[in-house]
């Protein structure tokens, strides 16, 4: 065998290995490589993420802790694609976020921002409605499963409207709203804040239910450091950096800590007392593609469908219903305007006198009464035309 021939045969290799490997992370359901997200000027830059990597297995509840500032929603903005990395690789469910392969956003995905995004007229169950539709679900379905979430999450009345809820109420409704499509992954931006105790238990035990039964994959984040044990990997994040991402019970005998706080706290004194960067205690080896970087994604085109059309025109409807008053002001209006625009600029003058000088009579202002169309003295035609508009005509001589 020649140099050049082994040459090659290992680069094939090498490119077979990658591809591979390739592959291999897209089998994830959520896979992020090398991300670095900023914002601000060049005068004012603010790096939220740098260099992070992360690789959540399907099926998993993957806990992501971290303090605030610390880059969580923007990394799950990332992954849904609503955000887009300045340089990285992102797959989701097998493919860049906003690839059409993926359906991310779509509904194979349920996202629960930490606001509640929900709209204020709507009763709770015409929320659940309006976000089944959406999603392509039938209705009969969509009512089972309202009454199944309304129940675990401890809801009040289905009719109970959104914007008289308290802000605890309001999140569970947007919970509600993110498990009704019953989707593959799931990314919920702490969605137990100011739940009690008992709420979080139920919420928890569903959560698992779901990744047993359904092979869910759920990202959340959370301040609760304890209620994150119960996932089946977490991941401590930092500013901007992955610390590390294991099984709660692997960190605690790594580290030989009682709590996954302590675990959180050295960590972050190793990392502060290294200048090297982003320190890493996982053992996973990571590999950075040249594919599919975020800086290329292209929007896939959006077409009308059937259900979001739906969808929209019942909140319309549903909104006017809501409020008669304002919406008979609006239709009323446009009649209201253009009445006083008739009487008030497009009536005709009436009784002015108008001076008139009349050569073709030779100002005789000796018209015949009654005028036939062949009649010479057109002038006596547009005279009668003028007296029938209730004007007064007053012959003037100049001679």
């Amino acid at each position: 065998m020649t140099k050049n021939s082994a040459e090659g045969t290992e680069m094939t290799d090498c490119f077979l290995q990658k591809r591979k490997r390739i592959l291999t992370e897209k089998e994830n359901a959520v896979c992020v490589r090398n991300a670095y997200k900023q914002y601000g000027s060049k005068n004012n830059l603010v790096v939220v993420l740098d260099g992070l990597n992360m690789t959540v297995p399907k099926g998993v509840i993957y806990g992501l802790l971290g303090a605030n500032g610390c880059g969580k929603t923007t990394l799950l903005h990332c992954i849904i694609g609503y955000k887009t990395l300045n340089s990285g690789d992102i797959w989701a469910l097998g493919g860049p976020p906003l690839s059409k392969q993926s359906g991310v956003p779509g509904s194979r995905v349920g996202f629960m921002p930490q606001d509640a995004a929900l709209y204020d007229k709507f009763s709770i169950l015409e929320t659940l409605m309006f976000f089944g539709w959406i999603s392509e679900m039938k209705t009969k379905k969509i009512k089972k499963r309202s009454d199944f979430l309304i129940e675990l999450l401890m809801l009040p009345d289905k009719n109970s409207i959104v914007g008289e809820l308290g802000l605890g109420q309001r999140r569970r409704v947007s919970l509600a709203a993110t498990l009704i499509q019953e989707p593959e992954l799931l990314l919920l931006d702490e969605p137990t804040v100011g739940l009690d105790p008992v709420l979080r238990e139920n919420i928890w035990n569903h959560f698992l239910d779901l990744t047993n039964t359904r092979n869910t994959t759920i990202i959340i984040t959370t301040h609760y450091i304890d209620e994150a044990s119960q996932s089946h990997m977490v991941a401590l994040m930092r500013e901007g950096y992955l610390l590390v991402e294991e099984s709660p019970n692997a960190l605690l005998n790594q580290f030989n800590a009682q709590t996954l706080e302590n675990v959180f706290l050295q960590l972050s004194i190793t990392q502060s007392s290294r200048t090297s960067g982003n320190y890493r205690v996982s053992q996973n080896e990571f590999y950075v593609s040249n594919d599919n970087k975020m800086t290329n994604y292209k929007k896939r085109k959006q077409f009308l469908k059937k259900d979001h059309v739906q969808s929209l025109l019942w909140k319309n409807f549903s909104w006017m219903m809501r409020n008669k008053p304002i919406m008979l002001f609006c239709l009323l209006l446009p009649f209201i305007q253009m009445a006083a625009f008739c009487l008030s600029i497009g009536n005709d003058v009436k009784n002015i006198k108008v001076a008139v000088v009349n050569y073709e009579t030779n100002n005789t202002w000796q018209c015949k009464d009654e005028m036939k169309c062949n009649d010479t003295q057109l002038s006596c035609q547009y005279l009668k035309y003028l007296e029938k508009m209730d004007l007064t005509l007053v012959n003037i001589s100049l001679n």
